[in-house]
């Protein structure tokens, strides 16, 4: 069995690294209220979700909107499960990707049926305002790397996993990679274990990722951006970088700016491309978003005079 799913929780209790939500669902006594649950993968949405099911003693049955972003979904696959008598949990999965029109008919399922929506979707603002306004609203954090390497170290000791002190650091560094996400983490801690049970500084290092986006950005800012625009799309199709850490990257390249006007502008284009990235729905958004801010990072110091581009970004 895989770790993830062995090790995936089972009890509210269990889950880490949220524990306001785990609180407020653990005092519920009832479940009536549709609920909507926001944040990034490998948060604990979709286990909560089962957690919930199995407190309430409720069959739950899985939709993902993203395979079926039209009406069909809600009348094919929903529409039957409101009309089914008895009380059930219904689990949206990413319904943010749902069309207008599949919310619109959603909507109306919702007032008229006894069971439970849970929806979930990583940007819920898209998700229409009548159908927000039915659901008690609960936004997961990503995971910091302490509490994932924490629940690591769990598993290690009851997988019998040897671990060498000098390995929990550079596993502390490796986790960066996962961007907050916990079934990430986990998989990359599957692959560090050695064929005696043991994970060694020198398996770590092995799958540690070299700094590239750090490397893109000093490309950038030195006025060779072909060399940055091709180290950047290395790191997110080759090297399969995270987003996330992609930017915690550039961000602490930014730090080292020594110019002060630079730096700000610098750090407030940053945080405009980390908010797009959150809200582009096509996979490959993000990178023309990191490309585009590393064309800012190479404009900011070699344009003498201010012009209409430097203007929109800062």
């Amino acid at each position: 069995m895989q770790l993830t799913n062995k090790y995936r929780p089972k009890k509210m209790c269990e889950v880490v690294g949220q524990d306001e939500i785990v609180m407020a669902l653990e005092n519920k006594s009832e479940l009536n209220d549709h609920i909507l649950f926001s944040g990034p993968s490998g948060s604990g949405k979709t286990t909560v979700a089962y957690i919930l099911a199995k407190k309430f003693n409720l069959p739950i049955f899985e939709l993902n909107a993203s395979d079926d972003r039209g009406i069909d979904i809600i009348r094919n696959k929903v529409k039957p499960l409101c009309r089914s008598k008895g009380k059930r949990i219904i689990f949206l999965d990413e319904s943010d990707q749902l069309s207008f029109d599949a919310m619109s008919a959603l909507r109306r399922m919702m007032e008229k049926t006894e069971s439970i929506f849970i929806l979930t979707g990583n940007n819920t603002w898209k998700i229409i305002p009548a159908i927000q306004s039915r659901c008690a609203f609960y936004e997961f954090k990503p995971l910091t790397s302490k509490v994932i390497l924490s629940r690591l170290l769990e598993i290690c000791v009851a997988e019998n996993i040897t671990i060498d002190k000098d390995a929990q650091m550079g596993l502390l560094e490796l986790l960066e990679q996962a961007g907050g996400d916990m079934r990430k983490a986990i998989n990359l801690l599957s692959k560090t274990i050695n064929k005696d049970n043991t994970i060694t500084l020198a398996t770590v290092k092995s799958f540690i990722k070299p700094k590239i986006a750090r490397e893109s950005f000093k490309l950038a800012i030195d006025g060779r951006f072909v060399e940055a625009h091709k180290m950047m799309e290395d790191a997110y199709h080759q090297s399969q970088l995270n987003p996330t850490y992609i930017i915690k990257e550039l961000f602490e390249s930014i730090k080292e700016v020594k110019d002060i006007g630079i730096k700000t502008k610098l750090f407030r284009e940053l945080a405009t491309t980390e908010s797009r990235c959150k809200i582009q729905a096509d996979p490959v958004s993000p990178l023309i978003q990191l490309v585009g801010f590393l064309s800012f990072v190479y404009l900011v110091p070699h344009l003498s005079i201010e012009c209409p581009v430097l203007k929109g970004g800062i």
